[in-house]
């Protein structure tokens, strides 16, 4: 009784109109990962097992978007700019930030009363919280998806991130990361 139970409601799920549709074969040309020849053998087509690799095809380069100080002064001197995500170097990981610290010292950067600053025009942000998004070329304790936190001093108000592996530590799970 069970397995007549099951194969009805298969049906009724499956099928909506019921058993009484026949499943005919597809008319497509070719089967799906196929595609049409491009040579004849013998008067007839033949089709390629799969599909041609699209490694020759650019792909659309992932952007960033941060905000950097162009001038000393007030907030009207902070500026959103859109770049080309930093691929990281051998010893770094790229972070997808997650939360950034706003600081005083931030704002002393902005007026130019900070000591050590990077030249004109920067990226602000003294602290990150982020998610490991790829990692350089070298060996990292850390692995993709992580959660970590860095002091980065700037560069923080970024959506992504190259930061040096040591300078990063983890966020234990069930940790907000504002």
């Amino acid at each position: 009784m069970a397995p007549r139970i099951a194969r009805e409601n298969s049906n009724r799920i499956g099928n909506p109109i019921g058993s009484k549709l026949k499943k005919t074969r597809s008319t497509f040309p070719f089967r799906p990962g196929e595609a049409p020849a491009i040579n004849v053998h013998h008067g007839r087509q033949r089709m390629p097992s799969t599909l041609p690799p699209f490694s020759h095809i650019e792909q659309p380069s992932m952007k960033n978007a941060r905000v950097i100080i162009t001038a000393h002064g007030g907030p009207g001197v902070l500026k959103l700019i859109e770049e080309d995500v930093a691929e990281p170097r051998a010893g770094e990981v790229r972070l997808k930030v997650l939360a950034t610290g706003v600081a005083f010292a931030d704002v002393l950067m902005r007026y130019g009363m900070y000591p050590n600053m990077p030249p004109l025009p920067f990226s602000p942000g003294y602290d990150v919280v982020g998610v490991i998004d790829k990692p350089g070329d070298t060996v990292s304790p850390f692995t993709v998806g992580e959660r970590v936190a860095a002091l980065t001093m700037t560069g923080g108000y970024s959506q992504y991130l190259c930061v040096p592996t040591r300078e990063l530590t983890r966020v234990p799970d069930g940790v907000d990361p504002a």
